[in-house]
This record gives C-alpha cells, sequence and structure tokens, in this order.
C-alpha cells in the first residue's frame, strides 16, 4: 500500500511541543516552483493533466515520469529563462536583477535524456532512450516579478517520438526547427488524442 500523506496530517509523538503539518512542509519543500528540480516535477505533473492521464503519483525510481493506461511512455523535461539560483542568494535575499544575462534561445538545451534502467542498471554499460515519447516544457516568462509557473500561457510544449532522437540532449531550437511545437495545453491534447499517440500499437 502507498504510503501518503494528507495535507493535514500533523507531526506526531514529539516529546517537544512541535507543531507542523504536511502543508506547511510542502510549502517548505517545493512552494518555488522555478527552481530546477521543482520544476522540473511540477512538468510532469501538468502534462499529466493536460493529456488527461490517471496517475495518482509521482514514482521517483520509475524508468518514465508518466503511463499511459495503454502503456505509453512518456518522459518530461522542463526549462525555463529563470531558475531561482540566478535571482537568489543563499539566504533568499534577491540578487540584482539587472545582471542577469539570459542564454540565447539557440543555446538551450533539455539534457539527460539517455538513462540506464533504475532497476537493473548493473547489466547496462550504456543508458538509453526509455520511454516512447519525450515531453518538452519550456517557461517563456523573462521578468522575474512577473514569473509564476501556474501561468499556462508561459509554457511552450513539444512532443517528440524517441525515435526523431540521436543524441544526448536537444535543443530548444531544433524542437522549434523541425515542428515538434510550440503547442499550447489544448493544442498538445488535442494532437496527442486526435493522432492516437496515447495507443501503444500506433505511437511508434
Amino acid at each position: 500500500m502507498s504510503k501518503l500523506n494528507s495535507l493535514d496530517d500533523e507531526l506526531l509523538n514529539s516529546d517537544l511541543p512541535l507543531h507542523g503539518k504536511m502543508l506547511d512542509y510542502l510549502s517548505w519543500a517545493y512552494s518555488d516552483l522555478c527552481d530546477d528540480v521543482n520544476k522540473g516535477i511540477f512538468a510532469e505533473w501538468l502534462v499529466a493533466k493536460i493529456l488527461g492521464l490517471n496517475s495518482t503519483r509521482r514514482y521517483l525510481w520509475a524508468d518514465s515520469d508518466l503511463k499511459s493506461e495503454d502503456g505509453v511512455r512518456i518522459e518530461v523535461k522542463a526549462s525555463a529563462y529563470w531558475q531561482s539560483w540566478k535571482a537568489l542568494n543563499p539566504d533568499g535575499t534577491t540578487k540584482d536583477l539587472s545582471k542577469v544575462v539570459f542564454q540565447p534561445d539557440n543555446k538551450i538545451r533539455f539534457s539527460g535524456l539517455i538513462a540506464k534502467n533504475t532497476i537493473d542498471n548493473h547489466s547496462q554499460e550504456f543508458g538509453a532512450l526509455k520511454s516512447d515519447y519525450y515531453c518538452f516544457c519550456f517557461h517563456t516568462e523573462k521578468n522575474y516579478d512577473a514569473w509564476n509557473a501556474m501561468d499556462l500561457s508561459k509554457w511552450e510544449f513539444y512532443l517528440v517520438v524517441a525515435g526523431d532522437i540521436k543524441t544526448k540532449s536537444v535543443s530548444l531550437k531544433w524542437l522549434r526547427e523541425n515542428g515538434y511545437g510550440p503547442f499550447s495545453p489544448a493544442e498538445l491534447r488535442n494532437y496527442w488524442t486526435s493522432c492516437n499517440l496515447n495507443k501503444v500499437n500506433e505511437c511508434l
């Protein structure tokens, strides 16, 4: 049985008078969606919502981030002009944002596409593409004060079949030039469903 806490679960059985709920922990650890790690996890959840997948929880150890009911495996990668480390000092204060220089679009890449099997990785000398589709998510906001991961108008989505990927990483420029997007949420959902990409025997 999955050990999932509810948002109202509280700290228990402490010999100190501590007060804290699961919601407090999640806010402390994961509320900064501009952070690279959190941004990636948020993108996985967001793509599941957009594609209408019945994903009830995240499995950190899975070979693919998402899977359709028909077994189609989807890997999700996320990037943005902003990352928290560019804007914030370790103590949480804001840096001089006027000194931040954005990487040009033709230099932005999505990496980590090649990986070993998470369960039986000792039998593999080299990694491989482990999903059927790769969904690349890019947040386009350049104004840090306006940055909001929940604003879906700022996200671009790109969908690539694994067979089209020949390198360990792909660039934003390559995705755009080869017509893999950008899709809005509705466009991505329509493409996924109208082309029957959610069917195993039709997706490869």
